[in-house]
């Protein structure tokens, strides 16, 4: 069989995102390929790597961070995009000093990423060499992109077909265009070889070519390839947590407001203003971190006492918590430098067989969550771009879903089952099967 190699930073870490995906899909490729991952270890040093078994997997970890990467995403995370268009004096000698330190920035980082991409190769060059280990193809994925120039150097030395896949697009929109514009070259410099890239989404693909300048040769080597459910993941569906009051749940990020809840509690504020129903008819199930955050937005309406705090929980306690509930929010994001966005919450939701309720906020219409709910009849997704028509929409549904509740009726939700299996990981997995075997 043909060797194939996964770069990727998180494998098998249970309730984490980034490692779902190619967790997944590296169990399921093993039946057709002799498959190794490299990922990072926490517990290796910076010379140093580990070999283990998992299934029929190789797994390799190594240290797949230094002190100057781990600085860095620490500044990233508290500071705020720059913006270069001041015209005063004094502000623009402030912008120059700004933009200088964004170059130098970004210009370290990018020669630190190399550094440990060169030691993640050299740390398991001597043990692949004793074994025979030559690789046929490989596959890195993004975040972090040091995963990307990790496996440049595999591609090069075992002449592989290199995949670059995209979970999320390599620099976020709170980067400053200065940052834009060094990553794009190095982008390009990389591409002569990469055999195709994979993104999780049309809009992302599209996101992808607009924000890093790809060339329509550059395109014709994009391939969208979805996240995706486990069947064997679904739980059993939990006796709802209030039989009385129509539940919500949602755990996760709010991501400072780029997760926003507004226009449901808009909506529910203008029910009970009208007199149709009253605070005690609701309740919101929240659980992670930003509990505070979405007080907020549920304060102007007076609603904070409908949010239930639950607090940072497990991912099985997560999941648990949306199979009690009644309807499950999809709060995501739409806009020009980030497009897209499907959060793995929404394969999630497909296995619960719950109503989704999607809100996107962004200046771009029509995200990607909006039309996989509309296709899939998955429940209902309003815009903040569109936001007066959503909430009025809003008010029908949760009216409509909140009358059979009372009347112990099933809620209103008939999804297309037949076209939610497309995004079942056994069958995803034939599309990556595919690409590989592709032609130039």
């Amino acid at each position: 069989m043909e060797n194939l190699l996964i770069i990727t930073h998180y494998f098998e870490k249970d309730g984490i995102m980034g490692s779902v995906r190619w967790t997944n899909f590296a169990h399921r490729l093993s039946i057709d390929y002799n498959v190794f991952v490299l990922t990072h270890g926490d517990d290796v040093g910076e010379k140093e790597f580990k070999v283990k078994q998992s299934k029929n997997v190789k797994v390799i970890e190594v240290d797949n961070l230094c002190s100057y990467v781990k600085n860095s995403q620490k500044r990233h995370a508290n500071s705020n995009p720059v913006s270069y268009s001041a015209n005063s004096a004094s502000n623009a000698k402030t912008s120059l000093k700004s933009k200088v330190k964004a170059i130098l920035r970004s210009v370290l980082q990018t020669l630190s990423l190399k550094k440990t991409a060169k030691k993640n190769y050299n740390v398991v060059k001597k043990y692949l060499k004793e074994n025979g280990i030559k690789f046929d193809y490989v596959i890195s994925t993004s975040r972090p992109f040091i995963n990307s120039y990790t496996a440049k150097h595999f591609a090069i030395k075992h002449k592989a077909k290199w995949i670059l896949d995209q979970r999320d697009l390599p620099l976020s929109e709170e980067a400053t265009n200065v940052e834009f514009k060094l990553f794009k070259k190095e982008f390009k410099k990389l591409d002569k070889h990469v055999f195709r890239y994979t993104i999780v989404s049309k809009g992302m693909k599209d996101g992808l070519g607009y924000l890093y300048d790809f060339s329509p040769k550059m395109m014709d080597k994009v391939y969208v390839l979805y996240n995706g459910y486990t069947q064997a993941d679904k739980r059993d569906k939990e006796p709802p947590i209030s039989n009385d009051k129509l539940t919500f749940a949602f755990t996760g990020d709010l991501y400072a407001g780029k997760r926003d809840l507004t226009m449901l509690l808009d909506a529910i504020r203008q029910l009970i203003d009208q007199s149709k129903c009253s605070e005690q008819d609701f309740l919101v199930n929240y659980a992670g971190g930003a509990v505070e955050s979405l007080n907020e937005q549920a304060k102007p309406f007076n609603l904070e006492r409908i949010i239930n705090n639950n607090g940072k929980v497990s991912h099985e306690q997560a999941v648990k918590l949306q199979n009690s509930s009644d309807i499950l929010l999809l709060p995501t994001w739409n806009t020009q430098r980030d497009q897209g966005i499907l959060t793995g919450k929404i394969y999630e939701y497909m296995l619960a067989e719950k109503p989704i309720l999607a809100i996107t906020t962004g200046e771009i219409p029509n995200g990607e969550a909006t039309q996989t709910i509309n296709e899939l009849n998955l429940g209902i997704a309003v815009e903040t771009c569109d936001y007066e028509n959503g909430v009025s929409k809003l008010q029908d549904y949760l009216l409509m879903q909140l009358q059979n509740k009372k009347q112990s009726k099933e809620l209103c939700f008939s999804p297309d089952k037949e076209g939610i299996k497309r995004f079942d990981h056994d069958n995803l997995v034939e599309e990556i099967k595919n690409i590989l075997r592709a032609e130039k």
